[in-house]
C-alpha cells in the first residue's frame, strides 16, 4: 500500500518531503486501552534534560557540540 501511495506522488513533490517515516499500525485495542500512561510532566522533565545529556555525550568531540537536529 505504501508503494502504491508513493507511486501517486510525482517526483518533484516527493523531493520536497525531507522526512519520511514508515509506521506500523497500532491495534485499536491498544489505542483504546485504559492503562495508565506517562504523564506530561514527566515527559516534559525528560525533554528538558535532553540537552544536558547530549552535551555530556559530545564533551570529547572538539567542534561538535550537538546533533544537527538539536543545534541552536
Amino acid at each position: 500500500m505504501v508503494q502504491k501511495y508513493l507511486n501517486k506522488i510525482s517526483g518533484p513533490r516527493l523531493e520536497r518531503i525531507d522526512l519520511r517515516v514508515e509506521v506500523t499500525p497500532v491495534p485499536f485495542a491498544e489505542l483504546s486501552s485504559t492503562k495508565m500512561s506517562e504523564n506530561s510532566i514527566s515527559v516534559r522533565d525528560r525533554v528538558l534534560k535532553a540537552p544536558d545529556i547530549q552535551a555530556k555525550q559530545f564533551e570529547k568531540h572538539n567542534g561538535i557540540d550537538c546533533n544537527w537536529t538539536l543545534c541552536k
